[in-house]
């Protein structure tokens, strides 16, 4: 291992730590303040991801505090999303006027509701 992985690695395990600690001791934790130490602290470059800190944390743990670490859907402002979507030219796809129109056919499997049948991008 070079010096980097081992500062990432050792940031990691910091982190771990003091999540391990503050759900033992039923605290509070500010998440992006303890990974902003940690990359302060072990001379990292950005903060670490997520999904890093959740593979550090041990197996004893993980099912108590993983629920509290898993990211949530975050909606948008004004409610739409950039969706990129690279497709085949094909009948359910029509371009005029440089609006690419998509026809769906089926509604998506774990959604609730029906989506509608045409989007604009």
């Amino acid at each position: 291992m070079n010096d980097k992985n081992d500062a990432y690695a050792l940031a990691l395990s910091y982190i771990a730590s003091a999540i391990i600690h503050a759900y033992d001791t039923q605290g509070t934790l500010n998440l992006t303040q303890v990974k902003s130490t940690a990359a302060k602290k072990f001379k990292i470059h950005g903060l670490p991801r997520l999904a890093d800190i959740l593979q550090a944390i041990p197996q004893s743990h993980r099912a108590h505090v993983v629920p509290y670490l898993v990211s949530k859907p975050v909606r948008t402002a004004s409610g739409v999303a950039v969706v990129a979507v690279m497709s085949k030219v094909s009948n359910h796809i029509d371009c005029m006027e440089n609006v690419l129109y998509f026809v769906f056919i089926d509604e998506i499997p774990h959604l609730s509701q029906p989506i509608p049948k045409t989007y604009s991008l």
